[in-house]
């Protein structure tokens, strides 16, 4: 797997690059389910800060036709990748 792969799904939020457990999920070739499972069975196998949840309005902005975010280092309007996220875990 290319960097470039990874650093094309990199998203940047609360100032940070960060990977979605879609595109985690995604880049492995499995299920999003199977990803945020081994995160909750395993925490101590994740550094602090790490893991993050993305609020709701976070959520909503990912989502939102109006959005645009960083992607690697540019500023792109948001896309249909973000359309579909479940967000059951809010913090």
């Amino acid at each position: 797997m290319g960097l470039e792969i990874i650093e094309e799904k990199l998203i940047k939020i609360r100032n940070k690059k960060v990977l979605l457990d879609c595109d985690v999920a995604h880049l492995y070739g499995i299920e999003t389910k199977p990803v945020n499972e081994a995160v909750k069975n395993n925490p101590e196998k994740f550094p602090e800060g790490y893991v993050f949840y993305l609020d709701e309005e976070e959520t909503d902005f990912l989502r939102s036709s109006n959005s645009i975010v960083e992607i690697g280092d540019e500023p792109v309007e948001n896309f249909d990748r973000f359309k579909n996220i479940k967000h059951s875990n809010r913090t």
